[in-house]
């Protein structure tokens, strides 16, 4: 399950960023997930949980923001939200390129 590795990265970045700023605690954790990224945002929430323990993390909340993925069409301009891995756009039947659904980033860390 990739996606233990997953929190226990966003764990690391939150203690990282909580050390830099000499804050006591980790508050939120906001981070984007695409629904083209392969991860599951349930087991990341699940896995969170489980990873932080530190007193630095212990109780903070993790918030997913789930990225809804975009292509676009350079042919005939034409933005749509693609279901699969095949950009094809449903106007014109051209290749289309990806905008935005493969995002797994950390977006900010809350502290207090």
């Amino acid at each position: 399950m990739h996606e233990m590795s997953i929190a226990m990265s966003i764990v690391e970045i939150a203690e990282e960023t909580a050390r830099e700023a000499n804050a006591d605690k980790v508050f939120k954790v906001n981070v984007d997930i695409g629904e083209l990224s392969g991860v599951m945002s349930d087991s990341v929430l699940f896995c969170y949980e489980a990873c932080a323990t530190s007193e630095i993390v212990a109780g903070s909340e993790l918030v997913v923001n789930s990225i809804e993925a975009v292509a676009s069409c350079p042919s005939c301009e034409n933005s749509f939200s693609p279901k699969d891995r095949y950009f094809l756009c449903p106007g014109c039947g051209g290749p289309a390129g990806l905008l935005q659904g493969e995002e797994l980033s950390v977006r900010s860390v809350e502290l207090s």
